[in-house]
């Protein structure tokens, strides 16, 4: 029984760094503090992880909407420029969620099931001071 489950982790440590899965993550660069009443510039990234970012508008529209969500549950919808750059001014202190997203009408297949459509979703908690 010690012997199988050796070479049961053997196989595992030798098979598992032959395994590699590539792709694109779309994630969102902005500062980590932000002041009441002062703009937030906010940029979209779309590259291969460790890779020079990709252009935006290559891979979606010249522009991607973003979502804001505000301590006081007030939502604000705002779209990036060619760059993947856009900018709100926060207006109360506190935790905001910035959230760009993305669906796709792409029909595929992951392992047993097929899908119709590719949702990828970034997501940032931003803290606003007074």
């Amino acid at each position: 029984m010690l012997r199988n489950r050796f070479y049961t982790l053997l196989l595992l440590l030798v098979a598992l760094p032959s395994m590699t899965a590539w792709a694109h993550a779309l994630w969102i660069e902005t500062a980590s503090v932000g002041q009441k009443g002062q703009k937030q510039s906010i940029r979209i990234i779309y590259a291969e992880p460790g890779e020079a970012p990709e252009k935006l508008q290559d891979w979606y529209a010249d522009k991607l909407r973003i979502t804001v969500h505000s301590p006081s549950g007030w939502n604000k919808e705002i779209i990036t420029n060619a760059e993947g750059v856009a900018e709100f001014t926060p207006i109360w202190p506190g935790t905001y969620r910035i959230e760009a997203s993305k669906t796709e009408k792409e029909t595929g297949e992951q392992g047993d099931k097929t899908y119709q459509s590719v949702w990828r979703c970034a997501t940032y908690i931003l803290d606003v001071s007074k």
